[in-house]
């Protein structure tokens, strides 16, 4: 388990400038879960092992009164900030410090720091900005949980679990990008796709590099020694959270293979391209050789018996020329503007 060096975070009062800054849904096992204002909390009894109480945070004004009535440390949960991705306890606290995503389209991931403080029958998390699957569990999922009987540890897992699911979502995203850009590459490649692939390269890297940035925190969840005091269930919990990083992290880092992918195949498509265009183009020389051997025959008033001479073997050889370039100019034409295989 690692240690944060530097500076502490500042911690900031909250302003309660946003209805929607926290939220407080309390779970029982007996029915469906309900929503409280956090100036409920100093009315609640100490919560029975058959409730649990989750508190999710956005932005970074902290509510001090909310978090001293749950017992939580502000200043670690603000540590959500920092650079390294680690776990640390503090008065019978756990802090989890993993990284969510934050994605409208590929070509523009952004990763979000997020903390989970879990406590018996408690469970923190803060983000300073928007977090898709926390979101939607507000919007729809929150009432149909019955987490009431769920050990607070597993429900941090459960939690973390989807933030993993988030990133196969934007594996899947990639995905259908190469697809689509693959597509118009077979058709005609152009610098432009190329410059998509690079962004699509340099997304995929940044999503590799962000989630192996989390292999301490995952690896620590799955050992024996993270918490020798959870049950049994709640351990192989946390192993099987372990064992679905490793797949999800496997299945990220072939996402840079499906892009260097569609790179080779614009490479083979432009060298096809290529090919075909030296092709023409040697077609053009061939006819431009003929024509000026025949240029060069009428110069030198070379008779030609079937042609005769003069004025009609002028004729003649004019019309071949003529004859000659219109077609070859026609066929390049065709055969350059007609790329499609």
């Amino acid at each position: 388990m690692s240690r944060r060096t530097g500076p502490e975070p500042p911690v900031q009062e909250g302003t309660g400038g946003r209805a929607d800054a926290v939220r407080v849904l309390l779970f029982d096992d007996s029915r469906s879960s309900r929503e409280l204002a956090p100036g409920e909390l100093a009315r609640l009894d100490a919560l029975p092992d058959s409730q649990l109480l989750w508190i999710d945070i956005l932005g970074t004004d902290l509510p001090l009164g909310l978090l001293r009535e749950v017992g939580a440390d502000p200043r670690l949960l603000a540590g959500a900030g920092a650079a390294h991705v680690e776990i640390q306890r503090s008065a019978g606290w756990t802090y989890l410090y993993p990284r969510a995503l934050d994605w409208a389209a590929v070509e523009r991931l952004e990763d979000v720091p997020l903390t989970v403080g879990v406590a018996r029958n408690v469970v923190v998390t803060l983000h300073p900005e928007p977090v898709e699957f926390i979101t939607s569990i507000h919007a729809d999922e929150g009432r149909y949980l019955r987490a009431g009987q769920l050990d607070a540890m597993s429900f941090a897992v459960a939690l973390m679990d989807r933030l993993l699911t988030a990133y196969l979502d934007v594996r899947d995203g990639f995905e259908t990008a190469l697809d689509r850009l693959e597509l118009l590459v077979l058709r005609c490649p152009s610098h432009r796709h190329l410059r998509d692939m690079q962004k699509l390269r340099r997304s995929a890297s940044r999503l590799r590099r962000v989630l192996a940035a989390q292999r301490d925190l995952f690896d620590a969840l799955g050992r024996p020694d993270f918490d020798p005091t959870l049950s049994d269930e709640v351990a192989m919990h946390c192993r099987n959270l372990a064992v679905r990083y490793s797949k999800v992290m496997l299945a990220v880092e072939s996402t840079r293979e499906m892009v260097n992918g569609g790179f080779e195949l614009y490479t083979s498509r432009t060298a096809e391209n290529t090919s075909r265009e030296m092709h023409t183009l040697t077609v053009v020389i061939v006819v431009t050789c003929i024509t000026a051997t025949l240029s060069g025959l009428m110069g030198a008033g070379v008779s030609i018996d079937f042609l005769g001479s003069g004025e009609r073997f002028f004729l003649w050889s004019a019309g071949a020329i003529t004859l000659l370039v219109v077609a070859t100019v026609a066929w390049a034409v065709y055969r350059l503007m007609s790329r499609d295989p």
